[in-house]
């Protein structure tokens, strides 16, 4: 009888914690910490915490899942102290935090919506926060710390498998994002991400797209160490365009950037193409030789 009037609540008290296997969560499981809670995880080639609709929850045709009112508060809470999760593995092949179902979860049928998560930080994975291909809506996550994991947010998988309602309206407010090959990456279409006032620090590439068809807007914040040899492959700092895929036609996609004080790395500072419509109006201060 799992719902909004019925979530569970685990309360954490401040502490470190061994996380030796992957860890399951249902959708309307929330996670809240009294203190500093440190997960330290060694989970290798999946997960450490996977957040899907489980055994239990909410069926397809019911109301909950028609309104999409999944969550309903924050799934992560670390307003009193604040949750660290640390992999202890090499970075690769390790993700932190997953959301939503795979094509062959309990869950694959249901929305994931309306979610949030507060003060936490990721630290030391291959991908730090992954979001699955399948009906992932309305996510908010606020004064979020991602540093030292190889990508920082990935949505959909290298498998190229796609759907159109693979996700909306994605919000980042007050995060940091940093020392990191990519903040973030796209294998799938239909996404609208908004970021406001972040930083972003020390990072190859910030953009990188398998698939065009979205809206990204940028507003206020700072980037600094953006491209140079960070860049996954030399060069496009801001933005990179390597999509092939036959329905990327046209210019579909849009990326506004505004209000940001920027410096930026010797190289390339964007990498785009035809097919994207970039904005830009922000405060540019160059280092050391001049930029192209």
């Amino acid at each position: 009888t799992y719902g909004p009037g019925s979530q569970c609540v685990i309360d954490f008290p401040g502490g470190r914690y061994k996380i030796k296997s992957k860890i399951t969560l249902s959708a309307f499981a929330k996670l809240r910490s009294d203190g500093l809670v440190i997960f330290e995880t060694e989970v290798y080639e999946d997960a450490a915490f996977h957040f899907t609709p489980s055994e239990g929850d909410c069926p397809i045709n019911s109301a909950v899942v028609n309104k999409q009112q999944w969550f309903r508060g924050p799934f992560i809470n670390g307003v009193s102290g604040g949750f660290v999760f640390r992999n202890n593995l090499p970075a690769e092949k390790c993700i932190g935090i997953e959301l939503g179902p795979k094509s062959a979860d309990l869950g694959v049928g249901l929305p994931f919506s309306r979610y949030s998560a507060i003060d936490f930080s990721v630290e030391g994975y291959g991908v730090a926060l992954k979001f699955n291909r399948f009906h992932n809506y309305i996510a908010s996550f606020n004064r979020a710390h991602l540093e030292q994991n190889t990508e920082l947010v990935v949505f959909g998988d290298e498998s190229g498998a796609n759907v159109v309602d693979s996700g909306e309206n994605i919000h980042f407010s007050d995060c940091v994002f940093a020392q990191s090959t990519t903040a973030f990456r796209w294998y799938c279409d239909g996404f609208d991400l908004h970021l406001t006032n972040c930083s972003m620090d020390y990072i190859g590439t910030i953009f990188r797209f398998s698939r065009l068809y979205k809206k990204i807007t940028v507003t206020g914040g700072h980037m600094e160490g953006i491209g140079g040899l960070r860049a996954h492959d030399g060069i496009g700092g801001i933005l990179l365009d390597e999509s092939s895929h036959p329905d990327d036609r046209g210019i579909n996609c849009q990326v506004y950037i505004s209000g940001v004080c920027a410096y930026i790395e010797p190289g390339n500072m964007f990498r785009g193409s035809s097919r994207i419509n970039l904005f830009l109006d922000i405060e540019y201060r160059k280092w050391g030789s001049a930029n192209t």
